[in-house]
């Protein structure tokens, strides 16, 4: 990874250790401090001690009441995991790609995008449960497969441009990777039925455009930096289906296509 990929996911990861130390703060969460006059109650695991009162002891905490559901939880590793498809939106091209609409037609079943929340947090609107918000981090991995004989690559004066190729090739493909935050609003429909609608945020960090035979890989630029997308998911005891639209077009500004992404798919988690 380039030193610019590297500081874009650092700032990413930054803030979402933001969001996690704000959480933390809930009492909900596995060790607070707590000032009260003159003493200081340390609480951690279930357990705490109060400093500055010499009758101080340690003490078992009340419990939450049965069946009164934490108000944060959070989650790392893999808070949820995305398997969708990219579909292409409006493929019309203007300017130094007039005419040349049909290269962007895409191999949907091959056209992958991985999405992966390594962590995320989740609070408890009401009291019940029924309303939730979450936020947290996420990698997008976001493949898009030509189905015909094309690919991308930079020109003599640094454009990005359509290539088509003469050879038969398979796997012609161009790839964007993405770190960002998710925002995302849920409705409990049931005990294990949730109806969410999210807005995520992403910086790109890296895009480029790979065939073969024989293999060949180039690095891109001519991309959005920035996307969003918004969407919504329905899931059932965390297995369900997802849609979102990006709200900025693919490519930047006057490359050549106003094309902006549709992904479906399944989800799995939070």
């Amino acid at each position: 990874m380039d030193n610019s990929c590297f500081v874009k996911l650092l700032f990413v990861l930054a803030l979402a250790f933001a969001f996690t130390c704000a959480a933390s703060g809930q009492e909900d969460s596995l060790a607070y401090l707590r000032p009260s006059g003159s003493e200081l109650r340390i609480e951690a695991a279930g357990y705490g001690i109060t400093l500055g009162n010499k009758d101080a002891a340690v003490q078992k905490p009340a419990s939450r009441k049965s069946g009164s559901p934490a108000r944060v939880s959070t989650s790392f590793g893999i808070a949820s995991l995305d398997i969708g498809f990219n579909i292409l939106d409006n493929p019309a091209c203007y300017g130094p790609w007039a005419g040349i609409d049909d290269f962007l037609d895409l191999s949907t079943g091959k056209s992958v995008r991985i999405g992966w929340d390594l962590a995320a947090v989740r609070v408890a609107l009401d009291r019940r449960a029924r309303l939730l918000f979450s936020t947290g981090i996420r990698l997008a991995f976001d493949n898009y497969a030509f189905s015909r004989p094309y690919t991308l690559t930079m020109d003599d004066n640094g454009s990005l441009m359509p290539l088509k190729l003469e050879q038969i090739v398979k796997k012609s493909k161009f790839t964007a990777t993405y770190a960002g935050i998710p925002v995302k609003l849920s409705v409990r429909l049931a005990e294990n039925v949730c109806l969410s609608g999210y807005v995520t945020g992403e910086i790109l960090l890296k895009s480029y455009s790979k065939y073969k035979k024989p293999k060949v890989k180039e690095e891109l630029s001519g991309f959005s930096l920035w996307k969003v997308t918004a969407g919504g998911s329905l899931t059932f005891y965390k297995v369900g289906i997802f849609c979102d639209c990006g709200i900025i077009p693919l490519f930047e500004g006057g490359t050549g296509s106003d094309v902006r992404t549709v992904t479906v798919g399944i989800r799995l988690g939070m």
